[in-house]
Parts: C-alpha cells; structure tokens; sequence
C-alpha cells in the first residue's frame, strides 16, 4: 500500500508536471532549474490578464467614440473627387473620368502583357519536340532510363 502511495505521489509531482508543461531540454549540468515562487506566479497572472481585458476596454472605446461611423472600409478618395467635380456640372466631371479610364485601361495593359510575357517564357522553356505527347522535362528524364534498362537483354 505504501508503495503504491509512492507512486502516485511521484507520478502528481513529476510527471504531470511535464504533461502540462513539458520542458525542451534538461538543465545543464551544475545548473540549477529556475523556479518562480507562488508570489511572482501570482504577479504574472495578475499582470497578464490586466493587459488581456485592457485590450478589450480600448476596443469598447473606439466603438463608442466612432458610434456614428460605419465600421466599412473608407471611401477611396477618388469618390470623393467625383462627387466634388459632380457638382460643378458635366464640364468639370469628363477630365476626371478620361484620367480615371486613362488609368485603369494603361493598368490593364500592363496587366496583360506581363501574363503574356509569362506565357511566352513558359513556351521557350518546354521542349520543342513535336512527336509525343505533351510531358514535362522531369518526367521525359525520368522515363528515358527506363527505356534503355528494357532494351537490355535478360540473362
């Protein structure tokens, strides 16, 4: 019986405590294990809650400071320009828009020439031959062996 008692007591004291919290690495030798007493545990908990809840009370703030606000994003201020040039009548809008599809039409050709130049490099790396089917060069290297250890004559 006292030895069983022994060993639950070694078990709760020891191995437990690496079940929660394993440690990396043993100490090293002549080293003592660093250990914080119930004081400073007690101080690291308090400490870290305090900024845990702390984080969730600015939030509340900002909430109720911007209570009018939309919480969605930001109108783009290029909206914002064409609300302003809409009220100065048809005139003041057309620069406004020829820039803005100036803009998106130069951003769009950039766009597709960019994949076509992809594209092209993607067609100068594959081989050129034309007799089988499309394979990669990784696997055309690796079925080439397999080809000459075949043709082999079996003793």
């Amino acid at each position: 019986m006292l030895r069983a008692f022994r060993r639950v007591q070694q078990y709760i004291k020891h191995d437990i405590k690496e079940i929660v919290a394993p440690s990396a690495l043993p100490e090293p030798p002549g080293e003592e294990a660093w250990r914080l007493t119930a004081a400073e545990i007690w101080k690291a908990v308090r400490l870290g809650t305090r900024d845990y809840l702390d984080t969730f009370r600015k939030e509340k703030k900002e909430q109720v400071a911007g209570g009018l606000k939309e919480s969605g994003p930001e109108e783009p201020p290029i909206i914002d320009e064409l609300l302003g040039a809409a009220k100065g009548g048809a005139q003041s809008v057309k620069p406004l828009l020829q820039n803005l599809y100036r803009t998106r039409a130069s951003a769009y050709q950039r766009a597709v020439r960019s994949f076509v130049e992809g594209y092209r490099e993607g067609l100068v790396e594959q081989p050129q031959d034309s007799s089988g089917p499309d394979v990669p060069p990784a696997a055309q290297a690796r079925e080439k062996p397999q080809a000459r250890s075949e043709s082999r004559p079996t003793k």
